[in-house]
Formats: structure tokens, C-alpha cells, sequence
């Protein structure tokens, strides 16, 4: 249902006083169902879909937790230089699971969200990056199919670009660079056309805000969800659990017992099989 339906709805529950009690009473039941349905949490793809976007983006996991930094028009210079703040999470949604980086003030983009798009022809997905300008309006960035010169030349592992259709008049890119453990870098470009240069739009120096929580041997609770660090606790008839970000605690709650039993079918295929030590 729209937004614009439900406007309606609320709207025309002004005019109940005219209606008879008993039409009053059930128009006014409709509103308070249609309002339940309209108000109700997103349903989550399916976990066999789940674990397949986790699976295909699971290089992208260490990003999860919270990162500040400055955005550069102009590198090495702090000329219209500001503030940033990153909050990296999972998002398991219908329509589309993904990571969403999600910038704040966002000053020139709000989120960008790493998904798959669906080729429904049997074919192996592809990642897709979905960008959300600051005015609302959103792209959809494909991986580019060369590796970037300036990739090339400084040979950094972690990088991955994504670009626009090549074919639009007016072209944008963001690389997402993982420069350590605690710093990475989103470059946010543009050009005029496909034979044109890159021109930088700005570039976001962060750096990781407290603990880390990426997947490795950090001794720490595992996400029942992704398998990065647990930060978060959640409980199930009386047993606790952890994830890694509020997606992931979204998802849980959304179906705790099909979600541990996926845990649990999980490290039984990481231990060969065997499902002796999985509780």
C-alpha cells in the first residue's frame, strides 16, 4: 500500500462522525487494520536468499561497524573539507538484502548499498552498488570490468570500483578502498562521458570508531547471522546469542529459531560434517 493510500485512509477517518454507529465502527476497524499492515516491519527474504548475498558479499564484512572521518573536495587540500560519519551495517529486506553504508550529514551522498542483482537466467549473480545522492535520487553502479590505472599502479589490494552504464550521458563512480584493518576511503567521481576524464567529486578519509568487527580470529562471540564479531546480545528460550550490527538483530528477531538452526547447520558444514560439538 502506498503512502498516499494510506494518507487517504487517515484522512477520511476524520469524517466518521457522519457515518451510522455500526458503519462508524467498522470503517474505523478497517483504518486500524489497514494502519497495522501499512506500520508492520519488513518482511525478510527467505535464508537460503539470505545466505547467499552473506556468501557473496562476505568480502565486504569487515566494513560492518561505525567510522568518522573528512571528505576532500580536492586532495591535500582542506578547502570545503567536512565532517563524516559511517555506520556500516546488514540489511536483510524483501526485494534485496545487502550492506548499507550509511553516511551522515551526507552532504553529497546518504547510503550506498552493496547487493546482487537477480539475473533470473540461471547465471551467476553479480554485485551491484545502489548510491543515494543527497537529494534523494538513486544510481545503480556496476563492477567496472577493468581493473582502475590507478589500482593498477599502486597494486592495493581491497579495492573494488563501481561505475554507471557506460552509455549515459553522464557517468559515476565510487571505489571503496580498504586501506587497513581501522582505515578505508570512498572516492566519489564523475565525467561528462564515456571518452572523458574522471573528475573528483570528494573523498571520504575514515577510520574505524571503536571495536572491530570484522570476521577473523578475534578470540570474541561469532555473529549467529554473517559470522563476523558478535557485539550485540540476543536471547532465544533462554539461551544467548550475538550478532554483529542491528540488521543482523533485525533478522534474528524476525525468526530466532530458523536462524540459530542455520547457525548450527552452518558450523556443522565447517566442521566436516560432524554435528558432535554444535550447540
Amino acid at each position: 500500500m502506498s503512502v498516499q493510500t494510506i494518507r487517504r485512509v487517515t484522512l477520511g477517518s476524520g469524517m466518521l462522525h457522519w457515518l451510522p454507529g455500526r458503519m462508524r465502527l467498522c470503517a474505523l476497524a478497517f483504518s486500524c487494520v489497514v494502519l497495522f499492515v501499512a506500520g508492520s516491519p519488513t518482511m525478510y527474504e527467505d535464508d537460503a536468499e539470505r545466505q547467499k548475498v552473506i556468501q557473496a558479499l562476505s568480502g565486504f564484512s569487515s566494513f560492518v561497524g561505525e567510522w568518522r572521518g573528512v571528505a576532500q573536495p580536492k586532495r591535500g587540500s582542506s578547502a570545503g573539507a567536512w565532517s563524516e560519519k559511517c555506520k556500516v551495517a546488514w540489511q536483510f529486506a524483501e526485494g534485496g538484502s545487502g550492506l548499507v553504508f550509511r553516511l551522515d550529514p551526507g552532504q553529497q551522498f546518504r547510503t550506498l548499498t552493496l547487493s546482487m542483482r537477480n539475473s533470473g537466467d540461471g547465471t551467476e549473480n553479480q554485485q551491484i552498488l545502489i548510491a543515494e545522492d543527497s537529494a534523494g535520487q538513486k544510481f545503480e553502479l556496476s563492477p567496472e570490468e577493468s581493473t582502475n590505472d590507478q589500482v593498477k599502479s599502486e597494486g592495493v589490494s581491497g579495492v573494488w570500483s563501481f561505475a554507471t552504464n557506460s552509455s549515459q550521458d553522464a557517468q559515476r563512480r565510487c571505489t571503496i578502498r580498504a586501506i587497513s584493518e581501522i582505515r578505508m576511503t570512498l572516492l566519489f567521481e564523475e565525467r561528462t562521458s564515456s571518452t572523458a576524464s574522471w573528475k573528483r567529486l570528494s573523498e571520504i578519509g575514515l577510520t574505524r570508531a571503536g571495536e572491530k568487527l570484522a570476521k577473523g580470529n578475534t578470540g570474541g562471540p561469532q555473529c549467529i547471522v554473517t559470522g563476523g564479531l558478535g557485539t550485540i546480545r540476543v536471547e532465544h528460550d533462554g539461551k544467548a546469542y550475538y550478532v554483529c550490527c542491528e540488521g543482523c538483530k533485525q533478522a534474528f528477531d524476525a525468526d530466532p529459531a530458523g536462524t540459530i538452526q542455520d547457525y548450527r547447520d552452518r558450523l556443522s558444514k565447517e566442521s566436516g560434517g560432524s554435528k558432535d560439538n554444535v550447540k
